[in-house]
């Protein structure tokens, strides 16, 4: 008998709670934890071996009846939460998996887990997950051959497909909405021909790549802080490390735009006036209150009628007659709500996952090129391929969980072969494997 819980099981979690109760014995127990399950299929809330507890994670007492019970604790909170529920698993010495990037407080919390013998496996989803485990296989392959690498860039986005033009923009929410409205806040770093690089917010968006996966064209803005990867896959040896985040052509000129307004800032508290309009929520940040669109034009030197003054009329941003469901909150905040409205994965809508390495490495004396590329479709708007490529990875990483196949202890994320090796061969045969092309 196994007991599983999953705390804030919701629409990323679909796929590995659908796998995890496929594989479950008779006897055997799946508990879901939430506020809400709208975003989880009836059919999987009901299935005979599942159990669900509608639940805020500050009844730490009633989260805590539950982790004493169970065989692994599986965390799909938001990252900062965390630490909460690995403090709780620590007292009970309990396995615990997640899918978030290990901060800070999980880290301080690596030696005592290794005292209890446990196992708090972290960043076991898509990016981070998949990526570093792709990556590493590659990298060993190619040290073993006797190579010696000297650039290394990734690439991940998950997105609408291409082929269906929902909207303007050519993007919907298909992860952490909150999250895609802040990315880039604290600016991008990494390494270019031997040379640190660092670029700051206001320039992110404005500095991208062209990038070609399987014949389709996307936009790379540098992710996050690429020099921690130089020790965790080996590069140490490498003048370019670059790790970086794919959109759509066109999406990063748009989103400037917001950045370069202040639209996107989640610091500051503002507060509009009740029964205002997303024209007054543009009007805000413009240096003239007269002539919104011509402001508009001068201000950020968009020209009237192009593309990316359609991506905001889209999201009417010059129109008073549509009412702010939010008028109080972060300039962040605000925009997300307007965003969450247009930007909802409706029930035709298909979505897709991509990602690429890049690896040049020099092999007897002469140059090559490898790239391994990822291309995962979605099959409706509740199994998506965010919800595959994030949940399958966690999924192979449990079952080696609750099989005592990994033996390690403490705050650990899948750069080990014991970890990555057995997860990539099962990843394979549910039809997510790279292509390889040199």
């Amino acid at each position: 008998m196994r007991n599983i819980v999953i705390f804030g099981a919701g629409k990323s979690s679909v796929c590995l709670i659908k796998e995890l109760q496929h594989s479950l014995k008779v006897k055997s127990k799946l508990t879901l934890v939430a506020l809400s399950f709208s975003g989880v299929p009836k059919v999987l809330l009901e299935h005979k071996n599942t159990h669900t507890v509608l639940l805020d994670v500050s009844d730490t007492l009633a989260i805590e009846k539950l982790i004493e019970k169970q065989d692994l604790v599986i965390s799909m909170l938001p990252a900062n939460l965390h630490v909460q529920i690995a403090e709780l698993c620590l007292r009970y010495s309990k396995n615990m998996l997640t899918a978030s990037y290990v901060s800070e407080k999980m880290k301080q919390l690596h030696q005592k887990a290794v005292a209890k013998g446990v196992l708090f496996l972290n960043e076991m989803g898509l990016d981070p997950g998949l990526d570093h485990m792709s990556a590493l296989s590659a990298i060993a392959a190619i040290k073993k051959r006797g190579g010696k690498l000297y650039s290394f860039k990734s690439h991940t986005g998950g997105l609408v497909k291409k082929s269906e033009k929902t909207n303007a923009w050519n993007y919907k929410f298909t992860w952490s909405p909150m999250n895609v409205v802040i990315a880039g806040a604290e600016g991008a770093t990494y390494l270019f021909e031997g040379r640190e690089k660092e670029i700051t917010y206001n320039r992110l968006f404005g500095k991208v790549e062209n990038i070609e996966v399987q014949s389709n064209f996307y936009d790379s803005y540098a992710n996050r802080n690429s020099l921690n990867y130089i020790k965790k896959y080996g590069l140490e040896d490498c003048e370019t490390v670059y790790r970086g985040t794919l959109r759509h052509k066109g999406f990063c000129e748009a989103w400037n735009i917001f950045v370069q307004l202040g639209m996107t800032d989640n610091d500051q508290q503002i507060k509009l006036p009740e029964e205002s309009s997303r024209k007054d929520f543009l009007n805000f940040f413009l240096e003239d209150n007269t002539a919104v669109k011509a402001q508009f034009c001068k201000q950020t030197g968009i020209v009237k009628g192009g593309v990316v003054y359609a991506k905001m009329d889209q999201l009417g941003l010059f129109d008073e007659s549509l009412i702010l469901e939010k008028t109080q909150g972060t300039a962040a905040q605000i925009l997300l709500a307007i965003l969450e409205h247009e930007w909802k994965l409706s029930a035709k809508d298909l979505d897709c996952v991509v990602m690429l390495h890049e690896i040049e490495y020099e092999l007897d004396g002469v140059k090559q090129k490898q790239n391994l590329s990822l291309y995962v479709e979605g099959e409706d708007h509740c199994y998506t391929a965010m919800a595959k490529t994030v949940g399958l990875p966690m999924y192979e990483a449990a079952i080696l969980m609750l099989q005592n196949k990994i033996g390690l202890t403490g705050v650990q994320i899948p750069t080990n072969p014991i970890i990555y090796n057995p997860i990539l061969k099962q990843l394979k045969a549910k039809a997510i494997s790279f292509t390889e092309k040199f």
